[in-house]
C-alpha cells in the first residue's frame, strides 16, 4: 500500500509541475494573432491527468489576456486553442493528431515519449526525478510561434 500511495503521490506531483509549466510556457510564448484574442485558450486533449487543478489559472491573466481552460476528446474540436496539452491517452493516434495540427498556430505540449522529435513543439519528460522539457523550434517557427530566449535557455534540447 505504501509503495502504491508513494507512486500515486509522485504522479500527482509530476502533473502539478507539468501544470505549472503549461502556465509558464504561455508567459514565454507569443502567438502572431495573440492581439486579436481577449482570451488565451489552454486546452487538454484526451484524459486529463490534471483533474480540475488547472482551473486555478482561470483567475490569472497573461499580457492582459484572460485564461480559459477547456477539455476535448476530439482534436478537430480543439482548433481554438493557443496551447494544447495532448494526454498520454492519445498516444496511439499521436501521428495523425500532429499531422492535423502541423499548420495550426497552436503550441502543442505532451509527455508522450519523443513528442517533440515527432513534430510536437514541447515535450515533457522526467530526468533525475525532475520534470524537464525539450523544444522543437523548427515546428514552432513553422506555425508562427515566437519562443522567448529565456525559455530556450532552460530547455534540455532544441530541435
Amino acid at each position: 500500500m505504501y509503495v502504491l500511495t508513494t507512486h500515486l503521490f509522485a504522479m500527482d506531483m509530476e502533473y502539478q509541475v507539468q501544470g505549472a509549466y503549461l502556465y509558464n510556457f504561455m508567459r514565454f510564448i507569443t502567438w502572431q494573432n495573440e492581439d486579436k484574442s481577449e482570451i488565451l485558450h489552454l486546452c487538454i486533449l484526451g484524459n486529463s491527468p490534471f483533474s480540475k487543478k488547472l482551473a486555478l489559472f482561470e483567475k490569472e491573466s497573461i499580457r492582459k489576456h484572460a485564461i480559459k481552460i477547456s477539455y476535448y476528446q476530439q482534436v478537430q474540436d480543439a482548433t481554438i486553442c493557443h496551447v494544447l496539452y495532448i494526454s498520454r491517452s492519445e498516444e496511439a493516434q499521436i501521428k495523425s493528431i500532429l499531422s492535423l495540427l502541423s499548420e495550426q498556430e497552436i503550441l502543442t505540449v505532451s509527455d508522450i515519449e519523443h513528442f517533440s522529435r515527432e513534430g510536437g513543439i514541447i515535450g515533457l519528460f522526467i530526468k533525475n526525478n525532475k520534470v524537464r522539457f525539450d523544444i522543437n523550434l523548427t515546428q514552432a517557427r513553422k506555425v508562427g510561434l515566437y519562443i522567448s530566449s529565456k525559455l530556450l535557455e532552460i530547455a534540455e534540447k532544441i530541435y
